[in-house]
């Protein structure tokens, strides 16, 4: 095992409040008054534009449009100050590259909100691929970005490592027939990611170093 791609919301960083505020704002300009909280966090996750549908319940693509344009714009002032690494996530980022490892992103996230988030926490220079939202037309849980990220860096299935804090992520890394990594301090819990058949699952993300290198060893 030589690759180790990540999930980013929930996995390597702390979202949540800035997602949740965020959709509740959206949602409170258009008028929408009765989305639910509780929805929204389990849509964290899947594309933008898939979670405003299930939350919002909007099917016109038109006011999805809209909406998706406003989340960004509300999004992009309002993360960078609501938004932190979860602990040990920089140090073990760090081991793993001096180690050799190569690190990727594979997000639902838009590219450049992507890139904005690892330059405001200082792990940009870290990763050598990020897959994003729109350089997939298949989204997650599709295994089409862990693919992509594979074919890029001329990898195979069997070198690489899936981590993530939904099932959907879970789904993504198996599907690419890579090995997968659930971790429980994110969106979703340790029951979940054992039944979305998850290789491993762990409590920290500091754990993914011994693991990595026990694969390593295989």
């Amino acid at each position: 095992m030589d690759t180790v791609i990540f999930d980013f919301d929930g996995t390597l960083a702390d979202t949540q409040e800035s997602i949740i505020s965020t959709m509740a704002e959206t949602m409170r300009v258009l008028g929408i008054h009765d989305a639910d909280t509780a929805v929204m966090k389990s849509m964290i996750g899947l594309p933008l534009r898939e979670g405003i549908r299930r939350a919002a319940g909007i099917e016109d693509e038109n006011m999805l449009d809209d909406a998706v344009a406003l989340y960004r714009k509300i999004y992009k002032d309002m993360a960078p100050h609501t938004i932190k690494l979860y602990p040990g996530v920089k140090d073990t980022l760090e081991s793993l590259a001096a180690g050799g490892y190569r690190l990727a992103v594979a997000t639902s996230r838009g590219k450049d909100s992507l890139r904005q988030m690892l330059d405001v926490l200082g792990i940009a220079h870290l990763f050598c691929v990020l897959k994003a939202d729109e350089d997939v037309i298949n989204k997650k849980p599709a295994p089409d970005m862990v693919r992509a990220i594979l074919s890029e860096l001329n990898c195979q299935s069997s070198e690489a490592m899936m981590v993530g804090d939904t099932t959907f992520d879970i789904e993504m890394g198996n599907g690419a027939g890579v090995k997968s990594c659930g971790v429980t301090y994110g969106n979703h819990s340790r029951r979940q990611l054992t039944e979305a058949d998850a290789d491993y699952v762990i409590d920290s993300i500091t754990e993914l170093i011994p693991l990595v290198e026990d694969n390593s060893r295989i």
